[in-house]
């Protein structure tokens, strides 16, 4: 079993490997609260890659992994560190227009339509090596920050990392995966959601344009929407963002390190 890394920051991502386990074995974990399935993978190897929520509490945690099957059975379990995040912290003003959006009746069905594209789940990887950033620009706002919109308003993380761009700059797929959704939503103006395979998923928001349609498998690099200013945006840039079984994770880690 090789559990990498052992420490890890809050939204970051852990990975977990069995080596030798038997076809007929079913294998499972828990973390941080949460079940989770393993994949199979190359070399008779079974994974599964786990979310480190931004909210998850600093803290010495246990790794719990399960593998039942005919006439086997066995229980492990391994510490794992959550050391807290450095999150910088920035107050944003919107204008009137753009506070008004939060008014939209059309949020909760939006709401729901990301979910279910979020919890899409497949087998296979589909995914290649590390992913790439998927727009030229210069990054003004990274994951995790805190940012406050009001004066009244709580402050919350920032659940991507934003590349500000020329209005109608390209945005290009960062991997291989399947376009779960593609339409405009209130807060997140144009939205393009792909699916990696093993509970990874990457989103595209703000865009002034989309180029691809649901259903649709797209190549690494390929052009897929042009940057917008579109929803909750203030000027023209790309939000990127990462989930992992739901969970939002830093992207730029997935940029130099491969799973």
């Amino acid at each position: 079993m090789e559990v990498d890394p052992v420490a890890i920051s809050q939204g970051q991502t852990l990975r977990v490997s069995l080596k030798g386990s038997r076809p007929w074995s079913r294998i499972s974990c828990r973390f941080d609260g949460r079940n989770y399935s393993f994949y199979s993978t190359e070399n008779n190897t079974r994974r599964v890659l786990l979310p480190v929520p931004l909210e998850s509490e600093p803290r010495t945690t246990s790794l719990e992994v399960k593998e039942s099957g005919y006439l086997r059975w066995r229980r492990e379990s391994f510490p794992v560190r959550i050391s807290p995040g450095t999150f910088s912290k920035r107050k944003i003003r919107l204008p009137p227009a753009k506070m008004a959006l939060f008014s939209d009746s059309q949020i909760p069905q939006a709401r729901e339509k990301m979910m279910q594209a979020l919890s899409t789940l497949t087998a296979s990887q589909l995914w290649q090596g590390t992913f790439d950033i998927p727009v030229e620009g210069q990054m003004t706002s990274p994951f995790g920050g805190l940012r406050q919109i009001s004066r009244d308003a709580p402050w919350r993380h920032h659940l991507g990392v934003d590349f500000g761009t020329p209005k109608n700059s390209e945005v290009r797929a960062a991997n291989y995966g399947k376009v779960v959704l593609a339409e405009r939503l209130p807060l997140q103006g144009g939205i393009i959601l792909l699916n990696h395979g093993q509970g990874v998923v990457s989103g595209y928001l703000h865009l002034a344009k989309i180029l691809v349609r649901e259903g649709d498998f797209v190549q690494k690099g390929q052009k897929i929407g042009l940057t917008g200013s579109e929803g909750l945006s203030t000027a023209p840039h790309l939000h990127w963002g990462l989930y992992l079984w739901e969970t939002p994770v830093d992207p730029m880690e997935w940029t130099h390190r491969e799973f």
